[in-house]
């Protein structure tokens, strides 16, 4: 749970993802409920996280009418190798929460509530 990653893009349709890096300053993610730190096949847990935007360094844009278009949880079987956002929901490898969007509030704060499932491993 303490390995918040950012992806950057052109917000295109056709752009190419950056390589996922630490959240640079001015973009910080804090786990309001963590994940557990043991997860098992076909247990639900809630994750509750928040981001927060320095809107002066990261002016946003809407996008589909949201200031967040996109935040949700994956995880991965540490094992199995490289493991990125544009991997799809696929047992025994990576499983994602629903993609939720948000607006900032208080001017730079968007919060979210992830209901987490993992599938077995096929």
């Amino acid at each position: 749970a303490d390995c918040a990653v950012c992806w950057l893009d052109s917000g295109t349709v056709d752009a190419v993802p950056s390589a996922p890096m630490p959240c640079p300053p001015g973009l910080q993610l804090v786990w309001d409920t963590p994940p557990p730190d043991s997860f098992y096949e076909d247990e639900i847990s809630t994750a509750v996280y928040t981001f927060t935007v320095d809107t002066d360094a990261y002016p946003t844009v809407k996008s589909r009418g949201k200031d967040i278009s996109h935040g949700n949880v994956h995880s991965c079987l540490a094992g199995r190798g490289a493991c990125t956002p544009f991997v799809s929901n696929s047992p025994g490898l990576s499983t994602h929460t629903e993609a939720l969007t948000a607006d900032l509030t208080n001017g730079n704060t968007a919060s979210f509530r992830s209901e987490m499932e993992l599938s077995a491993e096929k």
